[in-house]
Formats: C-alpha cells, structure tokens, sequence
C-alpha cells in the first residue's frame, strides 16, 4: 500500500496549498481569516472540525482549519497549487522500481474540465486545498515530499539498499543518495511552512500536542 495504493492526502495536503499561496504572495502569512466552523459557498455548505475562530497561516495548518484553507484556495487557484505539488513529487511516480507503483494524481483545472463537460466549480480548489477531492497521494510520496519541507526542497530518490557488505563489515558496494529533483520553492517560504509544522506538534493548540514526545525534535501533519 506504500506505494501502488492511492489515497486522498486530507490535511497533510495542506503545506503544499499554503506554499503555492507564499510563493506568488497572493496570502499574507500574518493575515487573519475567521474560522465560524462553516463556509457558504454557492448551494453548499463546506464544514471545519470546529470552530477555530480567528487564524493565521501558522495556526491554520497547527490547528487544522479547513475554512482558512477553503479562502485560501479562493485567492490561489487550483492550478497554482498542483504546480507546488509536483515539485515536490506528488502525483508522479518515485521510481522505486519494485512492485507496481502508482503515480496518484494532482489534478489541474483542465483536468477538472475534462471530466465535467467544461464545466469547472471553485468548490474543486477548495477541496484540493485539503488534500480532498480528486487528489490522491501514496504514503511513499507524502514521506519523501516532507522530507524535502524538511530539508530545504530536495527531493530525493527513494532507496530500499544503503550498501552492500561482507561479513566483517567491509563495504563492497555503496549507493550514496540519489537527488531526484530540487522544489523552486523559496527557502524563506519553506522554513515558514516547517516552523508550523513544528506547532502542529509542539503547540499546545496543534492537533499533534497530545501524543507528542517531549525528548524528541518533531515536526508534522495530522
């Protein structure tokens, strides 16, 4: 399943949204929006977890608020967002080239126009702004793409063998790591990103507080 299963990424999508909003400063990081539990969009009503009140960018993603999200994506645009997420891989296939792997999807606007008759709702960008919808992930690209937040935007190629020795511990091959592509994301925009990821776990409002572990230096997304 780490590779050939597809799945809706949910709120761990929600780094890749926020990057596509700091990178074309379309989103002030320190500007708040009003989180009342629900959004009223068109004929539907699109719903939080709770009611999160006002929140910043770093807030949204360390609490989980879909209606920050949900404005967001009304100023940023699907497309914008698909571009962020494959810079980071997702939606590709890693090229473990063990097993069948499947290479997910990020959809664009087109994509959506296709399928719908030309017919293309903002509710889609809303959706995809929280890992729902028609985008869909495997745990192996989610666990390379926050390795990249992590590490400043490189993406690394997927390896199962680090080397190859004899017995007495003599190396008689090595794979050093593979760089499968560097995300054109600015590294101020990435280090905004992982500091609130930091918060999700060590903010005493983030969704991971409660099961953090105080003797490690973790950083997330529920």
């Amino acid at each position: 399943k780490t590779m050939s299963g597809a799945f809706q990424p949910g709120s761990t999508f929600k780094p890749f949204s926020a990057l596509a909003a700091l990178e074309d400063k379309l989103v002030a990081p320190h500007e708040h929006e009003r989180c009342d539990g629900y959004l009223s969009f068109g004929r539907r009503i699109f719903h939080c977890t709770h009611v999160h009140g006002k929140v910043d960018m770093r807030e949204a993603i360390a609490e989980s608020c879909n209606i920050y999200f949900f404005k967001l994506a009304e100023a940023v645009g699907m497309d914008r967002i698909a571009r962020v997420a494959t810079e980071f891989g997702l939606g590709q296939k890693t090229g473990l080239g063990i097993n069948p792997e499947s290479p997910g999807r990020i959809p664009t606007r087109s994509w959506y126009a296709l399928r719908y008759k030309g017919q293309f709702r903002i509710g889609f960008t809303l959706n995809t702004s929280i890992g729902q919808g028609a985008t869909t992930v495997t745990p192996l690209q989610l666990a390379l793409a926050y390795a990249a937040i992590a590490n400043g935007g490189t993406v690394y190629s997927p390896q199962l063998v680090r080397a190859v020795e004899t017995t007495d511990g003599a190396v008689v091959q090595d794979f050093p790591p593979r760089v499968r592509q560097k995300a054109k994301i600015q590294p101020e925009n990435l280090a905004r990103v992982a500091e609130a990821l930091s918060a999700v776990v060590n903010s005493e409002k983030g969704t991971a507080y409660p099961v953090r572990d105080p003797s490690l230096d973790v950083a997330g997304k529920t």
